[in-house]
């Protein structure tokens, strides 16, 4: 095997390693949006409860950040960037945008 194809390997295995990471993240929002619609608690109950919540998706959009840190040098600056803003949309609605 030669160094491209070596090369090119690694560049497949990083593009799918991200993009399973962002489609976690909206899967898992999603999945946090439809509990939302089911809550039949009271406000302050939500509250407590997307609080908590917040750390696991943070978690998340952090071990997006460590992959796609890994493989910046490699892979197409603008993916990366679209990977960012995608795993930042979902947690900025969900967590800035409470009004």
């Amino acid at each position: 095997m030669s160094n491209q194809d070596l090369l090119f390997q690694e560049k497949v295995l990083a593009y799918k390693d991200l993009i399973f990471h962002v489609n976690y993240i909206f899967e898992s929002f999603y999945d946090l949006m439809e509990e939302m619609l089911d809550h039949e608690g009271s406000n302050v109950k939500w509250e407590k409860f997307l609080n908590k919540e917040s750390e696991y998706y943070n978690s998340l959009v952090a071990d997006l950040y460590k992959s796609i840190f890994k493989v910046q040098s490699f892979i197409d600056k603008s993916f990366l960037k679209k990977c960012r803003s995608a795993a930042a949309a979902p947690l900025h609605r969900m967590f800035i945008d409470k009004n």
